[in-house]
């Protein structure tokens, strides 16, 4: 698992185990996803949605009902993580699933950390504020 910088954004790449192997639900929505090389954790705190073509869901993780499709995604194969510097994300699972993650104009839409050493944190308006930790 590797952080890469794209043109304008970044892209996590896997490996091609990489999977959720737990899903957390408290004031926003946890994904945990392992691969050989490391974890990844997606935290997702405002209003998301799922694409399971032919389905859209819109989640809302204060509202507990309508978080019912994100256990859909529990030990699903994950093919890669997107983050635009425009503070959007989205995650691309098997059998053409996705989430899409906007910013917020208020709160931390979404955090993204994993190893070795990394953090992306979506600030409220749409920035993303990069953390790398350096050996030594």
């Amino acid at each position: 698992m590797k952080l890469c910088d794209e043109d304008k954004g970044w892209r996590l790449a896997l490996d091609e185990d990489a999977a959720v192997q737990l899903i957390q639900i408290d004031f926003r929505v946890g994904l945990f996803i392992s691969d050989k090389s490391g974890k990844a954790r997606l935290y997702i705190g405002s209003c998301f949605t799922i694409n399971a073509p032919p389905e859209r869901h819109v989640l809302i993780p204060e509202d507990t009902p309508s978080l019912g499709p994100v256990l859909k995604l529990f030990n699903v194969k994950v093919i890669g993580i997107y983050i635009k510097d425009t503070g959007g994300l989205i995650a691309e699972f098997e059998n053409e699933v996705s989430i899409e993650v906007n910013p917020d104009d208020t709160y931390e839409a979404w955090q993204l950390s994993g190893s070795p050493g990394f953090r992306l944190v979506c600030a409220p308006g749409g920035s993303v504020v990069v953390i790398q930790d350096h050996p030594g």
